[in-house]
């Protein structure tokens, strides 16, 4: 079959294997204005994509075949490589269309997957046991880190690059690694669960360890890596919370007090995705999914709210 396609790929790009149109289609997303970050989780998909049918013609492909190549990957534990391989599947199949290598788009006959979060959500509760363990047995800075992750709502590799220069004219100015967007977030703001604000967690990332320009920072000023915050709070996570809390589920993580913080400002009615760095409602919407945290809890109706809903009527 190989032989034929050899052939017949000499007359019709269709009859190529699916491993050259990738080398075609990792050229047009060169051209496209993607940050290096995205462009390497594009690559893996694509890779994963061509492990498992690169060596088929374009034109044999069908949507059985990305089906299987699908499952072999979730069945492999690794069920969010699956959902991106999918999606990329689309985009590969689209651009060939476009190019004349494929007649037919076999990957858009399957259903985005939506695999479970295995993670644990950050309940307040536990957030402020954290916190209470580091003040005394943490690292000096990692108290700072952890009142200025919740405060921001900002993720760490943005966390361990701003500098007290990032702060002028009443704003903190965060220039977001992943996504590039800018933000610029009120000093004044504050979460009312914790009864600080921003201002006062920027001035207590002044007073200690003098030396140094970065807000988080080693004793001798040098700039923190965003590994150490991971590692070092999840020593302190796993000293005050026990395995059987997090319900059969993978720990609570550094980053997940970036979901705790939007609950937090969102109950306060604070704008969350911009916050966030959002583009879409949808997106910031999954951060205030609690998965599960508060289930079984019973919720209080606020007069205030009721107040409102019936004003408006």
């Amino acid at each position: 079959m190989n032989i034929m396609n050899n052939v017949m790929g000499k007359v019709s790009p269709r009859y190529r294997s699916l491993s050259r149109w990738c080398e075609n289609y990792v050229e047009i997303l060169s051209m496209k204005d993607l940050s290096p970050k995205t462009m390497t989780c594009r690559r893996a998909n694509i890779n994963n994509l061509i492990e498992h049918l690169g060596d088929m013609a374009v034109a044999q492909i069908q949507p059985m075949h990305v089906a299987r190549a699908v499952r072999a990957v979730t069945d492999s534990g690794r069920p969010y490589a699956a959902k991106n391989m999918l999606k990329e599947a689309n985009s590969v199949f689209n651009e060939a269309l476009l190019a004349g290598w494929a007649l037919t788009n076999p990957a858009a006959h399957l259903k985005p997957l939506r695999p479970q979060p295995a993670r644990s959500r950050l309940s307040l509760e536990q957030w402020q046991r954290i916190y209470r363990h580091a003040e005394v047995h943490g690292q000096g800075w990692l108290t700072h880190a952890l009142r200025l992750a919740l405060l921001s709502g900002q993720r760490r590799t943005d966390l361990v690059n701003l500098t007290f220069k990032h702060e002028w004219d009443g704003h903190l100015h965060v220039h977001q690694q992943k996504t590039g967007e800018r933000i610029a977030i009120p000093t004044c703001l504050g979460l009312n669960a914790i009864g600080m604000t921003l201002a006062d967690a920027l001035e207590e990332c002044r007073r200690y360890h003098q030396s140094g320009t970065h807000l988080l920072r080693k004793k001798g000023g040098k700039q923190l890596g965003a590994a150490s915050l991971s590692t070092r709070f999840a020593e302190a996570r796993d000293h005050v919370i026990a395995p059987g809390e997090w319900r059969g589920k993978m720990p609570a993580t550094f980053h997940e007090i970036r979901s705790l913080s939007e609950r937090l400002y969102r109950d306060q009615g604070v704008d969350t995705m911009t916050l966030l760095g959002h583009r879409s409602q949808k997106t910031t919407d999954g951060y205030n999914d609690d998965r599960g945290l508060t289930h079984g809890t019973w919720r209080t109706v606020e007069m205030s709210r009721v107040s409102e809903s019936a004003e408006k009527r």
